[in-house]
């Protein structure tokens, strides 16, 4: 995946927590990959499942409210080749931190 972070990242978040009701499940779907299991996910280095994860940040959605990023930076894609390497947005995709 290419993906102009933080551009991405910063459109995804802010439509997840500008969502609608009706329009929140698929923000989320977009945010966070719908084959994270629990072991995937982490909120302050704490394990949680996909589905506490979107029922904490349903509690938080506001329709009218201004998502602000201060000071976001783009970090330069590795160039080299390794099964542990991951681009911003695939890790944005399976961690909230």
């Amino acid at each position: 995946m290419t993906a102009d972070w933080p551009n991405w990242g910063e459109d995804v978040i802010t439509k997840l927590y500008t969502a609608t009701d009706t329009g929140f499940d698929s923000a989320f779907d977009a945010f966070v990959a719908s084959s994270a299991t629990d072991g995937d996910i982490s909120v302050n280095h704490t394990p949680t499942s996909r589905e506490d994860l979107k029922t904490a940040i349903g509690q938080d959605i506001d329709p009218t409210s201004t998502v602000t990023f201060s000071d976001a930076v783009t970090v330069p894609q590795a160039s080299i080749s390794s099964p542990f390497y991951t681009n911003g947005a695939d890790f944005l995709r399976g961690y909230v931190l």
